[in-house]
Protein backbone atom coordinates (compact mmCIF):
# COMPACT_ATOMS: atom_id res chain seq x y z
CA UNK A 1 0.00 0.00 0.00
CA UNK A 2 2.95 2.46 0.63
CA UNK A 3 3.84 1.56 -2.58
CA UNK A 4 0.34 2.82 -3.94
CA UNK A 5 0.76 5.87 -2.33
CA UNK A 6 3.96 6.48 -3.79
CA UNK A 7 3.10 5.90 -6.72
CA UNK A 8 -0.46 8.02 -7.00
CA UNK A 9 2.14 11.00 -4.90
CA UNK A 10 4.36 10.43 -8.15
CA UNK A 11 1.46 10.46 -10.77
CA UNK A 12 0.55 13.98 -8.98
CA UNK A 13 3.86 15.34 -9.24
CA UNK A 14 4.15 14.33 -13.16
CA UNK A 15 0.57 15.86 -13.37
CA UNK A 16 1.70 18.98 -11.97
CA UNK A 17 4.87 18.99 -13.61
CA UNK A 18 3.10 18.47 -16.91
CA UNK A 19 0.40 21.67 -16.06
CA UNK A 20 3.76 24.07 -15.03
CA UNK A 21 5.06 22.60 -18.26
CA UNK A 22 1.67 23.61 -20.05
CA UNK A 23 1.83 27.06 -18.29
CA UNK A 24 5.35 27.97 -18.95
CA UNK A 25 4.88 26.83 -22.87
CA UNK A 26 1.78 29.31 -22.76
CA UNK A 27 4.24 32.17 -20.46
CA UNK A 28 6.71 31.89 -23.45
CA UNK A 29 4.49 32.32 -26.60
CA UNK A 30 2.57 35.08 -24.86
CA UNK A 31 6.57 36.57 -24.40
CA UNK A 32 7.14 35.50 -27.61
CA UNK A 33 4.24 37.36 -29.20
CA UNK A 34 4.84 40.82 -27.28
CA UNK A 35 8.43 40.67 -28.64
CA UNK A 36 6.69 40.16 -32.14
CA UNK A 37 4.65 43.21 -31.89
CA UNK A 38 7.48 45.22 -30.14
CA UNK A 39 9.93 44.49 -32.79
CA UNK A 40 7.00 45.26 -35.36
CA UNK A 41 6.14 48.88 -33.63
CA UNK A 42 9.39 49.49 -34.15
CA UNK A 43 10.69 48.76 -37.45
CA UNK A 44 7.43 50.72 -38.19
CA UNK A 45 9.12 53.70 -35.87
CA UNK A 46 12.15 53.26 -37.85
CA UNK A 47 10.42 53.65 -40.61
CA UNK A 48 8.58 57.07 -39.59
CA UNK A 49 11.99 58.10 -38.71
CA UNK A 50 13.64 57.93 -41.84
CA UNK A 51 10.61 59.14 -43.24
CA UNK A 52 11.18 62.41 -40.84
CA UNK A 53 14.79 62.38 -41.96
CA UNK A 54 13.93 62.66 -45.26
CA UNK A 55 11.51 65.47 -45.08
CA UNK A 56 13.59 67.44 -42.40
CA UNK A 57 16.35 67.72 -44.63
CA UNK A 58 14.21 68.81 -47.17
CA UNK A 59 13.20 71.18 -44.74
CA UNK A 60 16.42 71.96 -43.91
CA UNK A 61 17.31 72.21 -47.93
CA UNK A 62 14.30 74.73 -48.50
CA UNK A 63 15.18 76.88 -45.40
CA UNK A 64 18.72 77.80 -46.48
CA UNK A 65 17.79 78.57 -50.13
CA UNK A 66 15.01 81.13 -48.45
CA UNK A 67 17.77 82.37 -46.02
CA UNK A 68 20.11 82.91 -49.16
CA UNK A 69 17.44 84.60 -51.02
CA UNK A 70 16.39 86.97 -48.02
CA UNK A 71 20.04 87.62 -47.58
CA UNK A 72 20.34 88.28 -51.46
CA UNK A 73 17.48 90.54 -51.02
CA UNK A 74 18.24 92.08 -48.02
CA UNK A 75 22.11 93.01 -48.72
CA UNK A 76 21.26 94.21 -52.20
CA UNK A 77 18.38 96.41 -50.58
CA UNK A 78 20.56 97.62 -48.02
CA UNK A 79 23.41 98.73 -49.89
CA UNK A 80 21.22 100.93 -52.59
CA UNK A 81 21.89 104.39 -53.06
CA UNK A 82 18.25 105.17 -51.75
CA UNK A 83 18.50 102.69 -48.65
CA UNK A 84 16.40 103.87 -45.71
CA UNK A 85 16.58 101.74 -42.34
CA UNK A 86 13.52 100.79 -41.22
CA UNK A 87 14.13 103.03 -37.86
CA UNK A 88 14.41 105.83 -39.40
CA UNK A 89 11.27 104.94 -41.46
CA UNK A 90 9.71 104.55 -38.14
CA UNK A 91 11.17 107.81 -36.68
CA UNK A 92 9.97 109.90 -39.78
CA UNK A 93 6.30 108.40 -39.11
CA UNK A 94 6.74 109.59 -35.03
CA UNK A 95 7.71 113.42 -36.57
CA UNK A 96 4.51 113.05 -39.25
CA UNK A 97 1.86 112.03 -36.58
CA UNK A 98 3.31 114.73 -34.13
CA UNK A 99 3.29 117.31 -36.72
CA UNK A 100 -0.74 116.08 -37.81
CA UNK A 101 -1.71 116.34 -34.02
CA UNK A 102 -0.24 119.86 -34.10
CA UNK A 103 -2.22 120.74 -36.85
CA UNK A 104 -5.31 119.18 -35.86
CA UNK A 105 -4.65 121.39 -32.57
CA UNK A 106 -4.32 124.34 -34.17
CA UNK A 107 -7.21 123.68 -36.28
CA UNK A 108 -9.43 122.99 -33.54
CA UNK A 109 -8.35 125.97 -31.45
CA UNK A 110 -8.98 128.31 -35.25
CA UNK A 111 -12.36 126.91 -35.48
CA UNK A 112 -13.32 127.78 -31.80
CA UNK A 113 -11.82 131.72 -32.66
CA UNK A 114 -13.95 131.96 -35.71
CA UNK A 115 -16.80 130.97 -34.49
CA UNK A 116 -16.66 133.09 -31.48
CA UNK A 117 -15.66 135.84 -34.07
CA UNK A 118 -18.85 134.87 -35.97
CA UNK A 119 -21.54 134.69 -33.26
CA UNK A 120 -19.82 138.52 -32.97
CA UNK A 121 -20.53 139.29 -36.28
CA UNK A 122 -23.82 138.06 -35.74
CA UNK A 123 -24.64 139.98 -32.89
CA UNK A 124 -23.40 143.33 -34.57
CA UNK A 125 -25.54 142.16 -38.00
CA UNK A 126 -28.32 141.87 -35.63
CA UNK A 127 -27.85 145.27 -34.41
CA UNK A 128 -27.28 147.25 -37.59
CA UNK A 129 -29.94 145.11 -39.26
CA UNK A 130 -32.37 146.57 -36.13
CA UNK A 131 -30.59 149.97 -36.90
CA UNK A 132 -31.32 150.15 -40.41
CA UNK A 133 -35.32 149.18 -39.69
CA UNK A 134 -35.42 152.04 -37.45
CA UNK A 135 -33.32 154.55 -40.11
CA UNK A 136 -36.01 152.92 -42.77
CA UNK A 137 -38.75 154.10 -40.55
CA UNK A 138 -37.27 157.23 -39.89
CA UNK A 139 -36.68 157.53 -43.35
CA UNK A 140 -40.37 157.02 -44.55
CA UNK A 141 -41.53 159.51 -42.16
CA UNK A 142 -39.13 162.14 -43.28
CA UNK A 143 -40.61 161.16 -46.40
CA UNK A 144 -44.20 161.25 -45.50
CA UNK A 145 -43.91 164.83 -43.55
CA UNK A 146 -41.34 165.86 -46.39
CA UNK A 147 -44.93 165.22 -48.90
CA UNK A 148 -46.69 166.92 -46.39
CA UNK A 149 -45.01 169.88 -46.44
CA UNK A 150 -44.98 170.41 -49.86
Amino acid sequence: EQAHQVLQENRTLIKEQQMNQARWQELIEERNNEVLRIRAICSNMEEQNTALAKRCTKLEDKNEELREAYNSIASSATQADDFVPVAAHLSSIEGYKTALEELRKRYEDNLHDKKEEIEGLEGTMGQLSERVEGLEEENALLHGRSKGLQ
